[in-house]
């Protein structure tokens, strides 16, 4: 029965293939073809001996897309990729139950100095991932076809460099060979870190999500749209976005807000998001009471089109939330990982395209605004991230009860002052002045950071 089940379901997808087996023997697993199909296998870790990885998140990611499947491990490490391309390129990726990257795949490779991370199925059973570390291997290799492209192992100790990072020892430059940079691989520095997991695309020492060019080819990335913010299926884009916004009255506030942008050649029954409970657990979003109140109502982990959630207009296919974290103290922390999901399907059996976000580890910091009443100078004070100092910040006017009444053009970092026009302060009246920094957006108007100074009320002279 399990057998008829499973050619009928193959059959359906497109698949073509015979019949469908459970383990990595040749006599029960099939030679994997066709379009779609359902990958399964299980992990288990060798570093972490008598650990079962259970409710650990397993991604498998395109090679040629960056578009990921995404499984939750079940009892026993047992994993099911739904409807994945069997004609396509994938690595794989592991992150703890947190959502943190814990390892990347690695293969032997030919050449010294370098691994191998890409590779094509044979069959429709993957057989046994072995964790160890920041490595993942597999027990039955045959189950698949490694594909050439090379990754740098400077040691040779099979571990890909990228994976410092995730906190593999510092490795030397050794035997590797000259890997230059690459915009149109998934993986453009060839450190064994797929862009969207690497936090530094180009290897040059700066964040990408601080950094205005973070593939290096000297063109803004918000000019373009070869970011790792950027795929060829499913949507144009994603963001995601730190906020920290203490108020006059002493209060603290923190947001993240996540957005999509869809092609036009998909209709998700819904887009959802994945990611660390620590953070998403207790998250709000700005609601209405019936009678037309704002008040903190509860996420449902979806975003949405309508308008009304930080997602410019409604059913414009941008698909976006803002929502309010539990505690003004929580922030994204280095390798946390998050996944913009298109559900597809039904509601009662969905399947994803999933796209990740990796957090580096930036810390936010308190500004402050004065102001000088006789010149209308506004001066910064305070340290927003830490020791990255390639931000920009503005200084925002708004009346006593908080509406925006004017805001100026971005300041460098080098400047910590700004004069407010004349024509902008009326003699008399009272203002609220804040000045708001943020680090460069790499898509336009969509910083990962931003943190605003508390508000000061003023009376123009």
């Amino acid at each position: 029965m399990r057998r008829n089940l499973a050619m009928t379901i193959l059959i359906l997808l497109g698949a073509g293939c015979g019949k469908s087996g459970e383990s990595g023997d040749d006599a029960s697993a099939t030679q994997c073809c066709g379009k779609f199909i359902n990958i399964r296998g299980s992990v288990t870790s060798k570093s972490l001996a008598g650990v079962t990885l259970e409710n650990w998140i397993l991604l498998l990611i395109e090679r040629d897309t960056g578009t990921a499947r995404s499984s939750i491990l079940g009892a026993g490490g047992l994993f099911l990729f739904r409807n994945a391309k069997g004609d396509a390129a994938h690595t794989l990726a592991l992150l703890s139950p947190e959502y943190i990257l814990q390892s990347v795949v690695s293969f032997p490779a030919d050449q010294p100095g370098a691994v191998h991370q890409y590779f094509k199925f044979n069959k429709l059973y993957l057989g046994n991932v072995i964790h160890d570390g920041p490595v993942l291997s597999l027990e039955h290799p045959d189950n698949i076809a490694i594909e050439q492209d090379l990754a740098r192992d400077g040691d040779g100790d099979g571990l890909p460099d990228g994976t410092v990072q995730i906190g593999a020892e510092t490795l030397a430059d050794g035997d590797a060979p000259d890997f230059p940079m690459d915009l149109d691989h998934i993986d453009s520095d060839f450190d064994g870190l797929v862009n969207s997991l690497d936090h530094d695309d180009d290897n040059d020492g700066i964040f990408d999500m601080a950094d205005a060019d973070s593939n290096g080819d000297d063109v803004p990335d918000r000019e373009q749209d070869s970011s790792d913010l950027h795929f060829s299926e499913g949507v144009e884009a994603i963001m995601a976005q730190y906020e920290y916004d203490p108020a006059a009255s002493g209060s603290r506030k923190a947001y993240m807000t996540f957005t999509a942008r869809l092609r036009d050649d998909i209709n998700p029954f819904a887009v959802g998001l994945a990611g660390p409970a620590r953070l998403l657990d207790g998250a709000s979003y700005e609601g209405f009471d019936n009678t037309n109140q704002p008040i903190d109502a509860a996420w449902n982990r979806r975003l949405a089109d309508d308008g009304n959630s930080q997602d410019e207009l409604p059913n414009d296919r941008i698909f976006a939330k803002k929502i309010k974290l539990a505690s003004s103290s929580l922030r994204p922390k280095s390798n946390e990982v998050f996944l913009i999901q298109l559900l597809l399907g039904s509601e009662q059996d969905p399947w994803a395209y999933s796209y990740p976000i990796s957090f580096p580890n930036i810390t936010t910091g308190t500004i402050t605004a004065a102001f000088n009443e006789t010149t209308n100078v506004v001066t910064l004070g305070g340290n927003p991230f830490g020791t990255i100092a390639n931000y920009e910040w503005t200084v925002v006017l708004s009346n006593p009860e908080g509406a925006m009444l004017w805001s100026s053009q971005s300041v460098p970092v080098d400047t910590k002052t700004f004069t407010v026009p004349a024509p902008q302060l009326t003699s008399g009246r009272t203002y609220a002045i804040s000045v708001t920094a943020r680090l460069p957006d790499r898509v336009r108007a969509s910083p990962s950071y931003v943190v605003h100074s508390p508000k000061i009320e003023v009376i123009i002279p």
